[in-house]
């Protein structure tokens, strides 16, 4: 028999430096010697498989290492706040004595844009007198103000910015606030601050008792007209005496209505309750009827 002998492992391994996915692996490789065997005695040798487990395990870890290390990377999106088409009105001069609303529509439409129509009355300028305002603008994602720009009226332009989102307050009335300012022209008004309030759509059946009489009304509010009022409809019965149901047409104009048909008239406005109408209910004959309806 020809004598051998199993090296020692070295207990300090010398190994070549690669890179996985960014991350340093290690791959053994350590230094081993033997002498002439028999080709018979080689099986026997255990410091070959006992190297390629320790590599083939340090190759496990370090591919597991390298994939749970990696992760997506976070990106920030910019998202517009909330905002709905519907009926508004702004009051400008907020909070103060001499504040006055503007009911208008607006519309969002594709990237962000803004339009719409505002119905503008100063009681404290009577040069001016009630304008149609025409605005456009859009909501800026990184700040969440909508900005207004209105075309010319009366040789004025209006500016009016509001901070988004609008958010409900004490009474439940979604609301939000911003300036607005009148340059030039006989509409000019100093920057202010400016409150805009979203009014629901007056469209649902509703009902109550006003004097002694049990009332149920349909009302259909349809999209804004170009003036920035929304047409609106009411159907009913057993009213002013009527023999017949009644169908009345009208303008919603920011949170009041007036409908009017052939014996019959109906004035709402916008109850202080969640999902209430303060109803004033003329008949060409009797008394009229007035009070609150639910829905």
């Amino acid at each position: 028999m020809i004598p051998f002998r199993i090296p020692k492992v070295a207990s300090r391994i010398q190994v070549p430096f690669l890179q996985w996915n960014n991350f340093p692996l290690s791959v053994v490789s350590p230094p081993r010697t033997m002498a002439v065997m028999r080709s018979s005695l080689r099986p026997s040798l255990v410091s070959a498989p006992v190297c390629s487990g320790l590599l083939a395990s340090l190759l496990a870890f370090a591919l597991f290492a390298g994939c749970g290390a990696s992760s997506p990377t976070s990106t920030s999106l910019s998202v517009a706040p909330t905002f709905t088409t519907g009926d508004y009105i702004f009051t400008f001069n907020a909070g103060t004595s001499t504040a006055f609303q503007v009911p208008g529509a607006l519309t969002i439409g594709t990237a962000n844009a803004v339009s719409g129509a505002l119905v503008y009355n100063n009681p404290q300028n009577s040069a001016c007198g009630q304008q149609t305002i025409f605005v456009s603008g859009n909501i800026n994602n990184n700040t969440s103000i909508l900005k207004l720009t209105s075309a010319a009226f009366a040789n004025s332009t209006a500016t009016v910015t509001l901070q988004l989102p609008l958010a409900a307050n004490t009474s439940g009335a979604t609301v939000g606030a911003g300036t607005a300012v009148i340059t030039g022209g006989s509409c000019a008004l100093d920057s202010g601050a400016v409150q805009a309030q979203f009014i629901p759509n007056f469209s649902g059946t509703w009902s109550g008792t006003l004097g002694s009489t049990s009332v149920s009304v349909l009302l259909t509010e349809q999209a804004a007209n170009p003036a920035g009022q929304f047409p609106i409809t009411a159907s009913g019965s057993g009213l002013c005496n009527l023999s017949q149901p009644f169908t009345a047409t009208g303008l919603v104009t920011g949170a009041n209505a007036q409908i009017f048909a052939s014996g019959i008239s109906i004035a709402t406005s916008l109850g202080s309750a969640p999902n209430s109408l303060n109803v004033s209910i003329t008949c060409d004959t009797g008394d009229p009827l007035t009070g609150i309806l639910t829905h």
